[in-house]
C-alpha cells in the first residue's frame, strides 16, 4: 500500500498575508470535502474526526508548473467523484458529542425507522 498523502498546506510570506492574518501563517490548513444531496442518515453518525475509506473515481486532472524566483512549482488539482464511504460505527469517543444541541441525534432518531 502507498503512502498516504498529507494534504495539509503551509500558508508563506510570498502569498501575501495581510498582518492581522500573520498567526494563520503557522498553521496548517487543509481542503475541504463536502457531501450533500444525500438520504442516508448514517453520515450524521459519523465521528467528529477519525479515518474512513472511501471509493472513488477520478473525473478530471489538472496540472501546472511555474517558474518564479529561480524555483520551480507544481501544483495539481483533481476531482473526484465519491461513490462510497466507509467509517467506524461506534467511535471510542465523541470530541463535541453534543456541540449542535442534540441536533445530530435528533435527525439520527427520525431517520431510523424512515
Amino acid at each position: 500500500m502507498h503512502k498516504a498523502i498529507d494534504l495539509g498546506k503551509k500558508w508563506n510570506d510570498d502569498i501575501g498575508i495581510p498582518i492581522s492574518m500573520k498567526d494563520e501563517k503557522d498553521r496548517t490548513h487543509y481542503p475541504d470535502f463536502h457531501i450533500s444531496d444525500t438520504e442516508n442518515a448514517r453520515l450524521l453518525d459519523m465521528p467528529d474526526e477519525g479515518e474512513a475509506t472511501i471509493k472513488y473515481k477520478v473525473v478530471h486532472r489538472s496540472h501546472s508548473e511555474n517558474k518564479r524566483d529561480g524555483k520551480t512549482r507544481r501544483h495539481c488539482s483533481i476531482t473526484i467523484e465519491v461513490q462510497k464511504i466507509d467509517f467506524e460505527d461506534k467511535p471510542k469517543t465523541k470530541k463535541n458529542s453534543d456541540s449542535d444541541g442534540g441536533a445530530r441525534r435528533a435527525f439520527s432518531d427520525y431517520f431510523k425507522d424512515k
